[in-house]
């Protein structure tokens, strides 16, 4: 049993419109209904598959679906889903620490329109072009060269189905599904020009929907072409993966779709990569806007330059999750980077929010989590208390806060960093599973604050206990105020 096979168990009836890695199909949203709007590709997560609406944001894995659509408790979905170990313990479908347990949908900045598909036939034609010009790439040494000392491995070309065209060619426009063009000179149709550079394709679920080749020098002007006929209407912007489920907590966003491809190859597990094209583009295409307005944390690497600083300024205008990243000085891309000598991923991880980077960094945990409590300090009473009350961060009061409405242990230790919501079951203290969902919003806040304020974080890690409840929150406070 996959997700496919449940929607159709709940009376719909999904239409297949790719074939292509096992398959995409769209359907009516069980949750917020429409007509195509929810999205099913049966074939991932081991023949589980996964889903996504484009209209109410939900999506994941079958857990998830029968958690969020069906309405099931975790241990329920779990057991269903086959992910019952037998002693109690389950085996959940993603270990990336601060994994959202509740939707996180904004209203996005600007309005924005799904990409609509090129036509059939050209898609056919494109598709059959990426694969051949993909053979030709990794048997050609010099392009394969030059992106060897950008840093490119063979295993990245592989995976986004960079092509090399070594020549330049021309087809018939009607082949391709293209309008017929009369040239005004010779009064004849005109042909499609396909100039020689690297192939660079751009999905949407797993759909080919456009084709742009990087000229080499001198074949300069223009630098970039977009193949005729790919989607424009809006220009969709580049994922580094072949699929998105709308799932985002940390967006790296750059200029051009190498540099993208770059930062998934080195930091692909720490962030999702969006390559917006030009530093003028702004996320008009659903899917990217979509994504923009979802993420906890947007990275803006656009060029180092003026007119990368001036787009910028947008962004963060804009987005209030967004944060400006700093390329090196002498370094305009991550590209350029790679060729100076720098590491890409510590550069992002060096930018991740605290708490993330340290649930990352096991050593660094135990480092930093376990060198004891807080320096003590001697006050006189009252007044003194007062006035370190006042002195915290604003986050870290408002956590205290959260706390008191409700029973949620935060654990912090070198093994471990987790929220767990717990309700009393004939005496005893369990964990609550449906908490996350009977309390969407009091749980985002504190999963936010949790996962990604710097100044929570250094709290908590300096608690004397790892497990830190309503009841001790205040201890280190306390403990400098005795």
């Amino acid at each position: 049993m996959n997700i496919l096979d449940l929607v159709i168990k709940a009376g719909i009836q999904p239409c297949k419109v790719s074939g292509t890695k096992g398959g995409e199909y769209h359907s009516p949203c069980p949750v917020c209904g429409g007509k195509d709007r929810f999205h099913v590709w049966p074939a991932q997560n081991n023949g589980q598959g996964s889903f996504w609406c484009r209209s109410c944001q939900i999506g994941g894995d079958m857990i998830t679906y029968l958690r969020q659509v069906e309405g099931l408790s975790f241990p329920e979905a779990a057991r269903i889903a086959g992910k019952d170990t037998g002693n109690g313990k389950y085996v959940r479908p993603v270990s990336i620490p601060g994994l959202r347990h509740v939707s996180r949908t904004t209203k996005p900045v600007i309005d924005a329109t799904s990409v609509q598909d090129p036509d059939s036939a050209w898609q056919q034609k494109a598709l059959h072009l990426m694969e051949q010009t993909n053979r030709s790439l990794l048997a050609s040494s010099e392009p394969m060269s030059w992106l060897t000392k950008r840093g490119f491995t063979r295993q990245t070309v592989q995976r986004f189905q960079l092509g090399w065209i070594p020549e330049k060619t021309f087809r018939s426009r009607s082949s391709w599904g293209l309008p017929q063009v009369m040239s005004e000179k010779t009064g004849k149709p005109k042909l499609l020009w396909i100039p020689r550079g690297l192939v660079i394709p751009c999905f949407r679920a797993q759909r080919l929907v456009r084709i742009r080749i990087r000229r080499p020098e001198p074949d300069v002007d223009p630098r970039y072409y977009m193949l005729p006929g790919s989607a424009t209407e809006p220009m969709p912007m580049f994922f580094a993966e072949s699929t998105w489920t709308g799932r985002s907590q940390c967006l790296f966003i750059c200029e051009s779709e190498l540099d993208a491809m770059l930062v998934a190859q080195e930091a692909g597990d720490l962030v999702q990569v969006l390559a917006v094209g030009s530093n003028s583009a702004k996320p008009r295409d659903e899917l990217a806007s979509n994504a923009c307005a979802r993420a906890v944390r947007i990275m803006l690497a656009l060029d180092n330059d003026g007119a990368g600083d001036q787009a910028a300024k947008w962004w963060l205008e804009n987005y209030t999750t967004a944060r400006h990243l700093q390329h090196p000085q002498e370094c305009k891309d991550p590209g350029e980077m790679i060729k100076a000598g720098h590491n890409i991923r510590q550069w992002i991880l060096d930018a991740l929010p605290n708490t993330w980077r340290i649930g990352m960094l096991a050593p660094e945990l135990k480092n930093r989590g376990e060198a004891g409590p807080v320096e003590k300090r001697e006050t006189g009473g009252g007044a003194d208390q007062a006035e370190e009350r006042k002195a915290i961060p604003v986050s870290v009061k408002r956590m205290g806060d959260l706390l008191k409405l409700s029973d949620v242990m935060l654990i912090c230790s070198s093994q471990k960093l987790a929220i767990k919501p717990l309700h009393q079951k004939a005496g005893r203290w369990q964990e609550h599973h449906m908490w996350w969902h009977e309390n969407q919003e009091l749980s985002r806040e504190i999963h936010d604050l949790f996962w990604y304020d710097d100044q929570v974080m250094e709290y908590l890690l300096q608690h004397p206990d790892k497990k830190i409840t309503r009841r001790n929150y205040w201890k280190p406070l306390e403990k400098k105020s005795s």
